[in-house]
C-alpha cells in the first residue's frame, strides 16, 4: 500500500480545464498545478542521495544557486484530494518539480489531474494563484498489490514552523534515540543520513517533550525514555 501524502498550505499555480473522452461522451477534466515549500525529507521519494547533492551538510545551504529546477516523471495513481473545501477521488499526481531553498527546504511543485463538476471547477478557478488548504493522499490498495513502489509523506513548512517536532523524520529520530540510548547529533545524522542543523532541531524537539535531557556542562544529553 502506498503512503504518498501531502498536507498543508499550497498555492494553486496553474489551472487547465479540458474535455476528454470520445466525442459522443466527453467529460470535464482538470489539471491543477500546486506548489508548496516543504522539508528536504520529501526528497527521499525521488532519490535517496538528493539531499546530499542539493545541500551542504553542515549549514543546509544550497550547493549550487544556479541549478535549474529538477523535474521528475513519478506518478501516483488513485489519490484522494481535498483542496479549497472540495474533495475528489481517483486523482493522478504527476509532473513533480523541485527547487532547493536554503535551510534544508525545497519548493515542490506537482500536478493533480481529476474530473470535477462545473461548480467545483468554478470554485478552484476563483482561487488561482492563492494559497489554500490541501490534503492529497494515495488511497489504500485493498487488493494488496502495492503497485506504487515509492512513497512519501510530508507537510508544508508553514505547518511545521521549523520546529523539530514537525519534521517528518521526528518519529524515526525518537525511536532511534530511545532504542540506542544515544542522544547525540552525530548519531542522528548517521542513522537518518541528514545534515547537522536538521539533526540538532530534532534533538531539541525531543528535549521539549521530555525524551532527552537538556544539555549538561560537558555538552552531553541523557536519554530519559527507553523504547
Amino acid at each position: 500500500m502506498s503512503s504518498f501524502e501531502y498536507q498543508g498550505r499550497a498555492e494553486i499555480k496553474h489551472f487547465n480545464a479540458r474535455k476528454e473522452g470520445p466525442d459522443e461522451d466527453k467529460t470535464l477534466a482538470l489539471d491543477l498545478k500546486l506548489t508548496a515549500k516543504t522539508g528536504s525529507a520529501a526528497l527521499g521519494f525521488f532519490d535517496d542521495g538528493l539531499e546530499g547533492f542539493l545541500f551542504l551538510p553542515d549549514t543546509g545551504a544550497v550547493r549550487n544557486q544556479m541549478l535549474e529546477p529538477l523535474k521528475y516523471k513519478h506518478e501516483v495513481q488513485d489519490c484522494e484530494l481535498e483542496v479549497a473545501g472540495c474533495r475528489f477521488h481517483g486523482v493522478r499526481v504527476s509532473k513533480f518539480q523541485i527547487e532547493p531553498v536554503d535551510g534544508f527546504q525545497i519548493q515542490l511543485t506537482w500536478q493533480c489531474s481529476f474530473q470535477p463538476s462545473k461548480d467545483e471547477c468554478a470554485v478552484l478557478a476563483e482561487r488561482l494563484q492563492e494559497e489554500v488548504d490541501v490534503h492529497v493522499a494515495a488511497q489504500p490498495d485493498l487488493f494488496g498489490t502495492d503497485q506504487q513502489a515509492t512513497s512519501v509523506s510530508f507537510t508544508s513548512s508553514a505547518a511545521t514552523g521549523g520546529d523539530g517536532q514537525g519534521d517528518p523524520l521526528f518519529h524515526d529520530a525518537c525511536q532511534a534515540v530511545m532504542q540506542t540510548g544515544r542522544a547525540s547529533i552525530s548519531s542522528i545524522q548517521r542513522h537518518l543520513r541528514i545534515g547537522y542543523n536538521r539533526a540538532a532541531r530534532l534533538i531539541e524537539g525531543m528535549e521539549q517533550i521530555g525524551i532527552v535531557s537538556p544539555m549538561d556542562s560537558s555538552g552531553s544529553r541523557t536519554v530519559l525514555l527507553a523504547a
